[in-house]
């Protein structure tokens, strides 16, 4: 709601106008706790270029960005996220009562400069991975529109309180590469004969940091006895290749289904990225594997035709079998 109130002044023929807002603070109307207010007065006969717009920030009370790490020193205060994914856009909130300047540097280099009531910020050469958004960055809120790996990096704001008075408040953030896929079980076959080692491969990558690749069997956390970790650079030197190696042994103690056996890996970094891919194998005792690889010479290594070649046989031998105590194969 706006109300608006002009004031004359015959005298010398000037008029002032005064234009009141009021916004309710819904946190809709704040991008990552912030919100931007421009004022544009506009006046006949003079060209656009020469309007200058009045800009205030308003920040949000008790606004915290996922991640974000928050100092207080003094009377000044800095948020800065702790961990940024490639990619995504992010701010930089320094905040101090009677401020005379802020001063963002990246890893000791100056980028941003702004005091509070001049009309534009002082610019510096902008470090590799600094990428500010200059039209909504104002007094010590600087926003990044994007951000990749160089963007990593120590974050310092100076605030000047006065001519000898001064705070220095400094915070890491972090860049993350994220897998562009889910992870990927390899280098095992669908059909084992019990007692026989498995030696299952899960990997997934290129990411920063290198995954936390876990590794399940019926439900069941394998550890570490069991399964290796390999995290290996890619060619850039920033990302990793994560490869876990599973190495089980395939006996009735460690199955919940008599036949069947259930293998997920699980790949984790942080709290951004949890994914996770299964696979189900067959696992034959040593008669049915040896029927099994009887007829191999005429059939695939799927589980259908096994079945098919099993059924066979027994209605030859006017066997009943059951599975879960239900008839599957009758003469």
């Amino acid at each position: 709601m706006t109300k608006g109130e002009a004031l004359s002044h015959n005298s010398l023929e000037l008029e002032s106008r005064t234009l009141t807002l009021a916004l309710k603070a819904d946190r809709a109307n704040f991008i990552n706790g912030v919100m931007n207010l421009t004022c544009v007065m506009h006046i006949p006969g003079i060209p656009k270029m020469e309007r200058k717009p009045s800009v205030s920030l308003i920040t949000l009370g008790g606004f915290s960005a996922p991640g974000a790490g928050h100092l207080r020193t003094g009377s000044a205060s800095l948020s800065v996220p702790t961990v940024v994914v490639r990619g995504q856009g992010f701010w930089l909130n320094c905040s101090a009562e009677g401020a005379h300047s802020f001063v963002w540097h990246k890893d000791n280099q100056p980028f941003y400069r702004d005091t509070p009531g001049t009309q534009r910020p002082a610019l510096h050469q902008s470090p590799l991975g600094v990428y500010v958004n200059h039209t909504i960055s104002q007094g010590g809120h600087v926003y990044m529109d994007t951000s990749d790996l160089d963007t990593e990096g120590i974050y310092m704001c100076k605030v000047i309180l006065g001519e000898v008075r001064k705070r220095e408040l400094e915070k890491k953030v972090q860049i993350y590469v994220l897998p562009q896929s889910l992870p990927m079980i390899e280098n095992v076959g669908p059909i084992h004969k019990m007692g026989d080692v498995v030696k299952a491969k899960c990997s997934v990558g290129p990411s920063k940091p290198g995954a936390i690749l876990t590794w399940y069997v019926d439900g069941v956390k394998v550890y570490s006895d069991n399964v290796s970790l390999e995290q290996t650079p890619t060619e850039e030197g920033k990302t990793f290749n994560s490869i876990s190696t599973l190495s089980l042994l395939l006996e009735p103690s460690i199955m919940a289904n008599s036949s069947q056996v259930l293998l997920r890996c699980t790949a984790q970094i942080g709290h951004d990225y949890l994914k996770e891919s299964e696979l189900q194998i067959t696992v034959l005792q040593p008669q049915e594997w040896a029927l099994y690889y009887a007829g191999s010479d005429h059939a695939s290594s799927a589980l259908p035709n096994l079945a098919l070649c099993v059924s066979i046989l027994a209605a030859w031998l006017g066997v009943l079998w059951r599975s879960d105590s239900s008839v599957f194969c009758q003469l």
